[in-house]
Formats: C-alpha cells, sequence, structure tokens
C-alpha cells in the first residue's frame, strides 16, 4: 500500500512535505504501511454491495448511507478519517455478513467520508458510529441514522450504540 500512498501524493509538492499537521498526515501514511491489498477481499465486497446497496441504502435532504462499493473505499475512509475501519478487518466481518459496514455522506459531498457505521444484522443494531478520529456523531447525524436503522428493521425508537 506505500505505492497507493507515493501514487496519490506528489511529493515534490510543499503540502505534501511540509503538511500542516503533521499527526494526521503521520497517521495516514502508518495506516496504509500496515494495510495490504487483499484481492479476494476486494471482489467480496464488490460482489455484496450490489445486493447491500438496494437493502440498505437510504438518503434524506441532507445525508445519504451506503455500503463500500471495494476494497480501497475502506482504505479511504479509514485514511481520511483517521480510524481504524480499513485496518482492523472490518471488511472481513462485512463479507461474512455478522457486521456490516455502511458509510454517512454529507449529499452535497457524496465522495467525501464523513462517518462510518458498524450494524450488527443479528441484532439489529448500530453498533458504532463515528467521524474524524473516532468522533461521536453530531445530533443530526445520530437522528438519521436512527431514522435509517428504523426504515429496514421497523422500530423508529432504536437508539445508536456508542
Amino acid at each position: 500500500m506505500l505505492h497507493f500512498f507515493i501514487d496519490k501524493h506528489n511529493l515534490s509538492k510543499k503540502s505534501i512535505l511540509f503538511p500542516k499537521n503533521i499527526r494526521d498526515e503521520h497517521d495516514k501514511a502508518a495506516q496504509l504501511i500496515r494495510i495490504k491489498h487483499d484481492p479476494v477481499m476486494d471482489v467480496k465486497i464488490k460482489d455484496a454491495y450490489p445486493v447491500l446497496n438496494q437493502s440498505y441504502y437510504y438518503e434524506d435532504d441532507h445525508y445519504l448511507i451506503r455500503p463500500p462499493k471495494d476494497f480501497d473505499e475502506f482504505v479511504q475512509e479509514g485514511t481520511k478519517l483517521l480510524h481504524c475501519v480499513c485496518s482492523n478487518g472490518y471488511y472481513k466481518g462485512h463479507v461474512e455478513g455478522t457486521r456490516l459496514i455502511f458509510f454517512i455522506r454529507k449529499k452535497k459531498k457524496p465522495g467525501t467520508p464523513y462517518f462510518t457505521v458498524e450494524y450488527s444484522p443479528a441484532s439489529k443494531r448500530v453498533i458504532q458510529c463515528h467521524g474524524y478520529r473516532h468522533m461521536k456523531p453530531v445530533p443530526k447525524v445520530k437522528g438519521f441514522t436512527e431514522e435509517w436503522l428504523g426504515r429496514f428493521t421497523g422500530a423508529h425508537d432504536k437508539k445508536i450504540a456508542a
């Protein structure tokens, strides 16, 4: 994955060589170095996407929630939000169907990571919902997530676990 980091960053750019937040850039690079692209998982995530998207996709006026499309999206989510969704094997539970991962996006910025949701189909509960550096969801995002959960569980009063 180091090649991914180098390919995505022009190492002659001043902003790359001298970042504003060295800690964030270090953490991103460290995550990318630990992660190895797994072509088998990539195929499984891609295969699961259409069914999961059809079953769980939801949007309102401000947000949308959807499953990851491929392995690289797990990596991008974790490196942009600086949390562990890409480095702790969450993708394995996702493809096994035991713990599904979903991405919350602002509708105006559908390609930009905002919050990540871990959902348990067995208990029909959100296990965790985190934004940048494990930030808890703001009230609007928490309400959106509860509305999403209620849409397919039939229980609009379910609360989101931290």
